[in-house]
């Protein structure tokens, strides 16, 4: 499925999405220090998710080059299986181009087809332009993280309903 997913998005610009291994380490910690660099994930921690089998990560490529990636788990909340969204990282040059949205929209379905109901994510109350995307993507602010990233850096968790594959199903 993910293999093959490529959508236009402009003029010979095609986003094709691919599931994140190992042999991608190097590239995904150049990118996560380019993108957050005072709070980027180690190259150890970037390892272990790529490895650990609740953790999914995937790559976004335009034109064969690498633009972004998104890190995503399954965990247990309140007695029911959750996605939780951990970073979603673009490169500069390929902002605003519907790289994160693609790739939150491919999460998202690898979320549900495992068994997620519902997704949270945290987001720094400065990034404007994540929290904007969330909104466009359904996602409600539940909770202010006071000193969440570190002193004065704060935090927002945000919750989206995924919608199931029993609410997609037609009733018989």
């Amino acid at each position: 499925m993910l293999e093959k997913d490529a959508t236009p998005k402009y003029k010979g610009l095609c986003i094709t999405i691919r599931r994140a291994t190992v042999r991608d380490l190097d590239r995904l910690h150049r990118i996560e220090i380019e993108c957050f660099p005072e709070e980027a994930f180690t190259r150890l921690q970037l390892e272990y998710i790529l490895t650990f089998p609740n953790f999914m990560s995937l790559i976004a490529e335009i034109n064969g080059e690498v633009a972004g990636f998104i890190i995503g788990s399954l965990e247990v909340y309140n007695d029911k299986v959750v996605g939780h969204i951990y970073s979603i990282d673009v490169l500069e040059k390929f902002r605003r181009k519907g790289v994160a949205s693609k790739l939150l929209n491919e999460m998202e379905k690898l979320l549900v087809e495992r068994g997620a109901e519902e997704c949270y994510l945290e987001v720094r109350v400065d990034n404007l332009a994540a929290r904007s995307l969330y909104k466009k993507h359904g996602y409600k602010q539940i909770e202010i993280l006071k000193d969440y990233y570190r002193e004065g850096i704060h935090g927002i968790r945000l919750k989206k309903q995924l919608k199931s594959n029993s609410q997609n199903r037609k009733v018989e």
